[in-house]
């Protein structure tokens, strides 16, 4: 199992409750070829760094969330392709964080236990490179 990050943005006329479908979507994903999602973050509405055109519409604002996943290489090609084909998903990436435990332990935030990668910091300032914008 290899040790994933997932970034998505999804579209915001959708509202909360498109995202909450889209990552329940994933995680089962995840889950039923024999995964473990160990995070999921809601970073809200932000305003995207410029303006996106994705599936005939413009976007200047998106829903971000972040998912730390375990699976195959062939289960994140699948969430991958799922994603690619959602015309609510505005943009997303897929990061492989590590094969190991020991090799993501350099990531602030991320610790272990028995083990097992844990995530410490669930909110947005441990990412400060990302800044929340108010509407």
């Amino acid at each position: 199992m290899v040790f994933y990050e997932l970034l998505c943005i999804v579209r915001k006329q959708g509202g909360s409750q498109e995202v909450k479908d889209i990552a329940r979507t994933l995680g089962m994903t995840v889950i039923q070829r024999g995964g473990v999602v160990r995070k999921y973050v809601n970073w809200g509405v932000l305003q995207l760094p410029k303006q996106i055109r994705r599936h005939q519409q413009r976007h200047d604002w998106g829903q971000y969330f972040l998912m730390f996943f375990d699976s195959s290489p062939w289960t994140q090609m699948e969430i991958d392709r799922t994603l690619n084909l959602d015309p609510r998903i505005v943009r997303h990436t897929v990061i492989k964080i590590g094969d190991r435990p020991d090799t993501i332990l350099h990531i602030p935030g991320v610790t272990t236990s028995n083990g097992v990668p844990v995530i410490k910091n669930n909110n947005i300032e441990a990412f400060p490179s990302y800044q929340k914008i108010s509407n």
